[in-house]
């Protein structure tokens, strides 16, 4: 679970800092100023400001008293007829720099979600990313079963009786925003079990939900081979769509029949306790799990979940031959994501043979140490032996018959 606010910062108040002053019989002209800009913080003759108030309407005009009536520092390198003592820009050079100890203070010592998340980006430069400690080999893999890699965090791979299936894909070093070279957010703690290259053709895609940690563009879009997705929904404007071979959302309770070149898929949407927006404001789109059908096999998979007795009611599109379960990002995120404790009880009220837990030891979202859930969830499943499936990253299991 990531969720993101990006914020754009225009450079534009440096420049008009360091820019000369024109004369005072010049009179330049009014620049439109985009609104994001209007609303930055700014330093005026006097000093520091708080969010400028004066208003302007949509095509720059002044407010009523004209142009004399704006403070210089309104329209970026564009002072009104006025001189400035060269004492303001030292006043405002001194209160940047206080500024900036202030904000580096803050992220040093903050204990809130902003301040941490910047402290952990600026302690993974240089850091290595170890590889995973198991390799599967989906190309050795029997078309006539039902066999499961975790690849790491959500993504599992599958050969459902012949049918490549790929949930959640995130492959790359990185979660987060993309910015055409690289994402902008948290670095993995373990290497993806498989590189992009390295899968097979995909068939069908899975997403779950718009959260950076599981709708990652750019694996979506390195995918090879021209695979269906099936998505949550109002989440598929965000797919890489030259790559997709059909796109379909779905709403809980609603199925669709993917039909692919090694045979057809039923795949129905279930509901789960989480939210779907991905950059907050967002709240429209969708999020959910899933129930998977082929030749009379069923697997569950529960997406991102808090505990909710929803999947009592799963159990009738079961029996399930195995749960894909999130363990993981429940301290201090426990009303949107379950305990493994809680992920084992929800897979035992529906019903499902095998619990596969994922959503853990990939990335550091939350403030549980990264070995707790699954140690936690072998001690919920000690005395099940055989039933906990996929513990470390990359392992592989074959379903029993």
């Amino acid at each position: 679970m990531v969720n993101c606010t990006v914020r754009v910062v225009s450079v534009a108040t440096c420049a008009a800092a360091a820019a000369p002053r024109p004369s005072i019989s010049a009179a330049p002209p009014v620049r439109v100023i985009p609104r994001i800009i209007r609303r930055l913080p700014v330093v005026g003759p006097d000093g520091p400001s708080a969010l400028l108030s004066a208003k302007r309407d949509e095509t720059g005009s002044s407010p009523a008293g004209g142009p004399e009536s704006r403070p210089w520092n309104l329209v970026f390198g564009n002072p009104v007829q006025e001189i400035v003592p060269s004492v303001s820009r030292r006043r405002r050079l001194i209160t940047t720099g206080a500024l900036s100890a202030a904000g580096a203070a803050w992220a040093g010592l903050s204990d809130s979600w902003a301040a941490r998340f910047i402290r952990g980006r600026v302690a993974e430069f240089g850091q290595d990313v170890p590889a995973a400690p198991h390799t599967p080999a989906p190309a050795t893999w029997r078309d006539n079963a039902i066999t499961m890699a975790w690849l790491g965090h959500a993504t599992v791979l599958i050969n459902f009786y012949g049918v490549r299936i790929l949930t959640d894909p995130v492959l790359f070093p990185r979660i987060g925003v993309d910015v055409g070279i690289g994402s902008i957010g948290p670095l993995r703690l373990v290497q993806c079990a498989l590189t992009a290259e390295s899968l097979p053709e995909i068939d069908l895609v899975l997403v779950s939900h718009a959260h950076f940690d599981h709708l990652d563009t750019p694996s979506l879009a390195a995918l090879r081979g021209r695979p269906a997705a099936v998505m949550a929904a109002s989440t598929s404007d965000l797919l890489p769509r030259r790559h997709y071979s059909s796109v379909e959302e779905l709403r809980w309770d609603t199925s669709t029949r993917v039909k692919t070149r090694h045979g057809d898929v039923v795949v129905h949407a279930i509901e789960v306790r989480h939210w779907g927006a991905r950059i907050q404001r967002d709240t429209h789109r969708g999020y959910g799990g899933w129930v998977v059908e082929r030749e009379g096999k069923r697997l569950l998979i529960g997406g991102d979940t808090a505990h909710t007795d929803a999947f009592r009611a799963h159990r009738r599109h079961g029996p399930f031959e195995a749960a894909v379960m999130p363990i993981g990002a429940y301290n201090p995120w426990i009303t949107n994501h379950c305990t493994p404790e809680q992920a084992v009880t929800m897979a035992d009220a529906a019903g499902a043979r095998l619990f596969v837990p994922v959503h853990h030891q990939s990335f550091s979202l939350s403030r549980e140490p990264v070995r707790e859930p699954i140690e936690r969830t072998e001690a919920m499943l000690d005395a099940e032996r055989g039933r906990l499936a996929l513990r470390e990253i990359g392992e592989t299991l074959v379903v029993p018959a």
